[in-house]
């Protein structure tokens, strides 16, 4: 495929273009549509990533062993002494700060128990609770909030409160990083635990703002340590086992995220789960395919101390990706052939793949690359097939009915099965030629309508052309009233002299009714020889122009004309003859030396029939071979009472006629002593 066509606007082209592009922009456009496979785009890469391990952070979960240790009910609230007392564990190991995923909205049955654990949280400082986000904003508190807040005796002596709250997607993945907008006046969870512990970060108010999605590291439950909340307790003899688990001073230095896990039966308390992005890459059933609101929280927290959160590329960068990679496949992929495509788009899928996993891996970028892979080149390879193989469909129609005019059916099936057979070009090959016309054609023709000379000639060229092609040759062109054809090409035939002599008495027994609309009986002379000749497709791939040149095509078309002469039918050459002479009935006409050919005597013979029906014409036959040796000894009286005799039982003898009138001659200019009995036709 030369550059030029390789870049021409086609009709397939254009079409996959369409196809390909407007599918995937309109998925990007309506998310709703085109949803599922944006968000695989973030958790197909995501969940590959290499998993980064911290001890900077450790969650404290509420889980159901926790419970049956401290045989508490799980229809109530985790009593709040237990978090004062976990609290006060933190202080004192020098923890760096405590940051509550659970909600205390109101006081407990016990006071006491309450100031006990705002006591332990003031005595600390670095505390963070979370709120409740509320949606009506006619409800925001004094200070501006659109918060839930904690129980005020907690709100009063913590450093700050903090939402909850979490953009869960449709499928209960939580994608996105932050809820803050510029008129939200407060911060996220894990946003106030990065302005408590002071983070670089947390003084930009560019990013608080900016749209970001938590990079998960691998699985929070594995990437981040996490313990039960009765492992961190020293409450009693029973739990001393578990202080190895979590030895005195762990906690150093470390952000203790503290919430509820997702095998926990506890009632009353906000408790949330939700899907782990990388559950699409998770097969095992004990495999964290759910994660707590809290690993969530301090997964995010993680990506602001790394600064390592991803970012959707900007809408219009976007949108411009996908309108040119649908440009792309849907345009170049329809060029080629379905397996050349397949492989085209199987790479083209494995490097967009690459890409994007790099992109994320190394620049923290994300964008929708599973509607190029899954959607864009799909549809376009899918397209590219149907198009080209409804394209090879027409073209083998066209090129079948092409053939249709050279060879049978059945063999223009074979040739289609090989298309080494199509291209243009040619090759030396041995063939069996036949040339044929209609004995006085010009005289019959002559003033015929042009609609009755186009009826008898489409009549019988439909039978000749039949006949020729029941025998196996290829018909190369018709020329007037003559038909030239031959075998052994472009299908390689092994007896393809036999199946020659074969189709010209087909020829011959099949038009020798063949009327004109005067009720004259066309005569057809055929001429048959073998010999090499230049044969193949002189047209293009698309157009099966078949042809032949050489001057032993010349000399079948010089056999066709020596009928007109010697009064016979069908002649056929020694060369065409050798090998199967027993399989036909002929005669020899003569030697002869003839137009174009003067350097070489041409044995020629007359094809009569098929052996079955030699005993109908051995009389006039064997009468003729005895006439004919007589005429080679020169001895004329005997060979002219031979050819008279012929006549006489054969009436439509030709060639006899056609001695009797060259003895008279040579009577007169008897020949040189080489002679052989050939005859020299100045004419063609």
């Amino acid at each position: 495929m030369n550059l030029k066509n390789f870049f021409k606007i086609t009709r397939g082209s254009l079409v996959g273009a369409l196809l390909a592009t407007g599918l995937g922009a309109n998925l990007l456009i309506f998310p709703q549509f085109g949803k599922m496979w944006i968000n695989l785009s973030f958790d197909l890469p995501g969940a590959c990533m290499p998993m980064k391990k911290t001890d900077k952070v450790v969650m404290v979960l509420i889980d159901d062993e926790s419970h049956e240790v401290f045989n508490l009910d799980p229809g109530r609230p985790w009593p709040r002494e237990m978090y004062a007392t976990l609290i006060n564990r933190l202080n004192e190991e020098g923890a760096k700060g405590v940051v509550f995923d659970v909600l205390f909205t109101g006081s407990s049955d016990n006071p006491e128990v309450d100031q006990k654990f705002a006591k332990s949280m003031e005595d600390f400082g670095n505390v963070v609770l979370g709120a409740d986000f509320l949606k009506n904003t006619q409800n925001m508190n004094a200070e501006g909030r659109n918060l839930a807040p904690p129980y005020e005796l907690f709100d009063a002596v913590v450093w700050d409160i903090g939402a909850v709250e979490t953009l869960a997607d449709n499928d209960f993945t939580v994608r996105k990083h932050f809820l803050h907008l510029p008129s939200q006046l407060f911060s996220s969870l894990s946003w106030a635990t990065a302005e408590m512990v002071g983070l670089p970060v947390s003084t930009n108010e560019t990013v608080k703002l900016s749209r970001k999605y938590i990079n998960y590291n691998g699985s929070p439950m594995r990437m981040i340590p996490n313990f039960g909340i009765h492992k961190t307790i020293q409450h009693s003899e029973r739990i001393e086992k578990y202080h190895r688990e979590c030895p005195e001073g762990y906690f150093k230095d470390k952000v203790v995220f503290i919430g509820s896990s997702i095998n926990t039966v506890l009632q009353g308390e906000h408790k949330d789960e939700y899907r782990n992005p990388a559950a699409v890459m998770l097969r095992e059933a004990g495999d964290d395919r759910m994660l707590p609101g809290v690993s969530i929280q301090a997964a995010k927290y993680l990506n602001l101390v790394r600064q390592d959160w991803y970012e959707e590329l900007s809408p219009n960068i976007h949108l411009l990706i996908i309108i040119a990679s649908g440009i792309f496949f849907g345009f170049f992929l329809p060029k080629f052939k379905p397996v050349k495509a397949t492989l085209i788009a199987l790479i083209s899928t494995i490097l967009v793949i690459i890409s994007s996993y790099n992109m994320l891996l190394y620049n923290h970028k994300w964008f929708a690359w599973m509607i190029i892979v899954a959607l864009q080149i799909p549809i376009a390879l899918l397209w590219s097939i149907a198009y080209n193989s409804l394209s090879l469909y027409v073209e083998k129609r066209l090129l079948m009915q092409s053939l249709s005019n050279y060879v049978s059916p059945s063999a223009a099936k074979q040739i289609l099965k090989n298309p080494e057979l199509l291209k243009p070009g040619a090759s030396q090959s041995n063939l069996s030629i036949l040339f044929s016309d209609i004995a006085g054609f010009t005289t019959v023709s002559e003033g015929m309508s042009p609609d009755d000379l186009a009826t008898m000639m489409n009549g019988y060229f439909e039978a000749a052309i039949a006949k020729i092609q029941d025998s196996g040759g290829t018909i190369v062109k018709l020329i007037g009233d003559a038909i030239f054809a031959v075998w052994n090409a472009p299908l390689t035939q092994e007896d393809h002299n036999f199946k020659a002599c074969q189709g010209a008495l087909f020829l011959r027994d099949g038009i020798g009714e063949f009327k004109a609309p005067s009720g004259e009986i066309l005569v057809t002379r055929v001429g048959l020889h073998r010999g090499n000749a230049s044969v193949g497709n002189f047209g293009s791939s698309k157009r099966f122009d078949y042809t032949a040149f050489g001057e032993n095509i010349n000399m079948a078309a010089r056999l066709e004309g020596l009928n007109k002469y010697t009064g016979t039918g069908t002649l056929v050459t020694q060369d065409l003859l050798e090998g199967i002479e027993d399989q036909f009935v002929t005669r020899l006409v003569g030697h002869f030396l003839l137009k174009g050919f003067e350097k070489n005597i041409v044995t020629v013979y007359e094809l009569i029939s098929f052996p079955d029906k030699a005993q109908e014409t051995k009389e006039w036959r064997d009468c003729y071979q005895d006439a004919i040796e007589k005429f080679k000894k020169r001895e004329w009286d005997q060979a002219v009472a031979g050819f008279n005799k012929t006549i006489e039982i054969h009436k439509d003898e030709g060639p006899s006629k056609f001695y009797l009138t060259h003895i008279e001659e040579f009577r007169k200019n008897p020949p040189p002593d080489s002679w052989i009995g050939e005859i020299a036709l100045s004419e063609k």
